[in-house]
Parts: structure tokens; C-alpha cells; sequence
């Protein structure tokens, strides 16, 4: 444009009909978003709880041990009253996010469930099911079963990783008192499978339409969820929808490894594997595990040795829980090298993410330091612990853990 010339509205550069369309996306955001912002003004802080001297367990001269604990007071720490987590505490301005995940708030319910088994520590496990509370608030139930809905959002992954957290609960404690809720969860699942095998991303809600249907987005998480369900309870119908799905999912890793399913997906096998002892199962977790390990970063004169990334990252926890559990499998099936492999490549991350904790010296630079101390950062310059860093971070620890003692399942339950 040269000087002097009007300046062009939006309108006259684009033409009337792209502003249009783009009035559909903007209200679609300005309606997800208001909430998250409204909620921002007035939510409560939590008031700092005192750790109870038990917890903190200084004294332990296994550095995993020490983190796993400090991880777990964290969350006892960070737990409102109606069982969900504040999301994000930055320790420089010593405040709290507005965002919030419903995803990773089941997240945090399920390594909380994880916890209580591996701990038995009744702080852990009364921590689990006031989280589990919080998520069976959030659900919807209709003609689909029963699914998680956030705002307008209902994400597979929010209705399938509840239902994980509810089954590693009924796993670490025997517990059956959810088993109904848990039954309209894997049915909602179950609907959103497409007829290929693969799912969907996203369930349609009224005006709410399905934009991201990319395959791997949830699916790891409702694969584990199947598995879990048909560990439990033996009922056909959930091993019949996990089949569907499996050489869907073989083709498609074989076509493009996404390390989005591997997060989750890794788990199945290893879940199946107990329910069946059907050693076919494990032939996709170590087809994805071999990958994943390859990745690592050998080089001992690097401060990234032992991530899955260039640098230290929290991303490398994630990865750690499915290695963890391809471990324990490849043990199963005395595959001998896989455990070298396996233990070698998980023994590293979990020392690498070790880096990412706010340990009591670092706590103390922050105005309130208890909300701040054994939570964990994505990376070494990150200055905010989150409820999901700190979820993945301590079930990779418990991964590790499980692994030293020797307590980990082995044999298959044939269902």
C-alpha cells in the first residue's frame, strides 16, 4: 500500500464471505474460553496444608523413594475439597493458573490410584478416591453409556482415562463399589469406536462437532481402558472391541509412529497379557517400545542423558510408564534382551526426570514453599509445576520402583 491510500477494512482485504466464516470458529472459542476466565476470578487459593512429618521421608537414601513421597505430598498438598487439583503453581510470582484439563485431572486420579496400591498409605489412598469422587461428579450419562463432560467438551480420553483411574483403584484395593459407573464408562468407550476399529476423538454434543479426528488422539487411552476392563471382568464384549481396534492400530503405528498412543498404548498389551496370556498381545507394546528406547539420549556428556529428548524434559516420564510396563512384560515372557533393554533404558529416565523436582532447596525460593516442594517442572528452566508433570513423573518412579522390588504382576489370569 502506498502512502496515502485508505486503509483496507478486514472486509474489503478478505471479502465478506471469509469474515463469515470466520464468526463460526471465533464464537466456538469465545464460549470454551469464558468459563476457564470466569473461573479465574474467583476461585479460592488453597490454603498450605503442614506435611505430616511421615511423608516427609528425607531420611530415605533412595533418591526415588525420596522423590516418589515428595511427588505424593505434593498432590495431598494441591487437592481442593471437591477432589480436583489446582492445575499450575508458578513459583516465581507465587500464583496459580486459570487454565484448567479435565484429562489430566483423571490423570492425576489415576497415579493416585497407582500410589495407593504401591504405598498402601491410607493418606494416598483417601487422596484417590476423593479425586474419583471429582470425576464421577463429572459425569453425563445418555443413550451412549455414561462420559466425561468439561464445559462443552466430552474427549474420549477424559471418559477413558477416568475409567483407568477408577480400575487401577478397584485393582490396588479390591474395591467394587464403582463397578456401575465403570460398566456406563467402557459402554460410551465402546461407542466411540468407528467401524474400521480405530476412535474417535471427540463425542458430538449438540451444536458440538467432532474437530479433530485424528486416530491417535485418546485411543492409547481407551485401548488401556479396554484391557483393564476386560482384566477385571472377563466380559467378552470388551476383548471383542479390543481386537476390532489392534490391527488398526499395528497399521497404523506401522505407517507412522506417534508417540501421542504410545503414551497409553503401550499399556494395553502388557494388561492384556495378565487377562489372557495370549503372547500376541505383547507383539505391538514391543513393536512401539523398541522404537521409543531407540530415542533415548546416550550421550553421558550431555545434560540430556537419559531423556527421550535433546534436553531434560518431563516428556521422557510419559515414556518411562510404558517402558515400565513393557519391562515388566518382556519378564513375563523371559524375552531376556528386552529386560536388558528395557531396564537399562527405564533406569535412566526415571534419573534424568529426577532433575525436574522441586526439592527443598529450590522450594525455598519461593514466597510459600510448600506449594511448590516435590512437584515437577517440564524442563530445567520452567519455573511452574503442574498436575500432570508431577502425575507422570512419580508413576514413572513407581514403574522403577516395582521393578527393584521385584512386585510387579507376572503371571496371566486367563480370563
Amino acid at each position: 500500500m502506498s502512502d496515502g491510500e485508505p486503509a483496507l477494512t478486514l472486509r474489503q482485504r478478505i471479502g465478506p464471505l471469509e469474515v463469515s466464516r470466520l464468526k463460526g470458529p471465533f464464537i466456538l472459542w469465545l464460549l470454551l474460553c469464558t468459563p476457564v476466565v470466569l473461573g479465574a476470578m474467583w476461585a479460592p487459593e488453597p490454603a498450605d496444608q503442614e506435611l505430616k512429618p511421615h511423608h516427609l521421608r528425607l531420611e530415605y537414601t533412595d533418591p526415588l523413594e525420596r522423590a516418589m513421597w515428595l511427588g505424593a505430598d505434593w498432590f495431598l498438598r494441591d487437592q481442593n475439597i471437591d477432589g480436583s487439583f489446582r492445575y499450575q503453581y508458578d513459583l516465581a510470582t507465587d500464583s496459580y493458573s486459570a487454565e484448567e484439563n479435565i484429562i489430566r485431572q483423571a490423570g492425576s486420579a489415576y497415579s493416585l490410584a497407582y500410589l495407593c496400591g504401591h504405598t498402601g498409605e491410607p493418606d494416598h489412598c483417601r487422596a484417590a478416591e476423593r479425586s474419583l469422587g471429582f470425576l464421577k461428579g463429572q459425569l453425563v450419562r445418555d443413550d451412549s453409556g455414561a462420559y466425561v463432560r468439561h464445559y462443552s467438551v466430552a474427549a474420549t480420553g477424559a471418559t477413558a482415562l477416568s475409567l483407568v483411574a477408577f480400575a487401577i483403584y478397584q485393582l490396588s484395593t479390591g474395591s467394587t463399589e464403582h463397578q456401575e459407573d465403570m460398566a456406563a464408562m467402557a459402554r460410551h468407550v465402546m461407542a466411540m469406536q468407528r467401524s474400521n476399529g480405530s476412535f474417535d476423538g471427540y463425542y458430538k454434543i449438540g451444536w458440538f462437532f467432532n474437530w479433530d479426528r485424528h486416530a491417535s488422539v485418546y485411543s492409547g487411552e481407551a485401548m488401556y481402558a479396554l484391557a483393564l476392563m476386560y482384566r477385571l471382568t472377563g466380559e467378552p464384549a470388551y476383548r471383542s472391541a479390543y481386537d476390532r481396534a489392534l490391527p488398526w492400530y499395528v497399521d497404523f503405528w506401522d505407517d507412522a509412529p506417534d508417540t501421542m498412543f504410545y503414551a497409553w498404548g503401550a499399556k494395553a498389551g502388557y494388561h492384556m497379557y495378565l487377562a489372557t496370556g495370549n503372547a500376541s498381545y505383547a507383539d505391538l507394546t514391543f513393536t512401539m517400545t523398541d522404537w521409543i528406547v531407540r530415542l533415548q539420549n546416550r550421550n553421558e556428556a550431555h545434560e540430556g542423558y537419559g531423556s527421550y529428548h535433546y534436553e531434560v524434559s518431563i516428556g521422557s516420564a510419559t515414556y518411562s510408564e510404558g517402558v515400565g510396563d513393557s519391562l515388566y512384560l518382556a519378564a513375563a515372557l523371559n524375552d531376556t534382551q528386552r529386560v536388558d533393554t528395557y531396564s537399562q533404558a527405564l533406569n535412566l529416565s526415571v534419573r534424568s526426570i529426577l532433575k525436574l523436582q522441586v526439592d527443598p532447596e529450590l522450594a525455598a525460593t519461593s514466597p510459600r514453599p510448600l506449594r511448590a516442594l516435590g512437584g515437577f517442572r517440564s524442563r530445567l528452566t520452567d519455573t511452574t509445576v503442574r498436575i500432570d508433570h508431577t502425575q507422570h513423573a512419580i508413576t514413572a518412579f513407581m514403574r522403577q520402583l516395582k521393578w527393584d522390588s521385584g512386585e510387579f504382576d507376572v503371571e496371566p489370569e486367563m480370563n
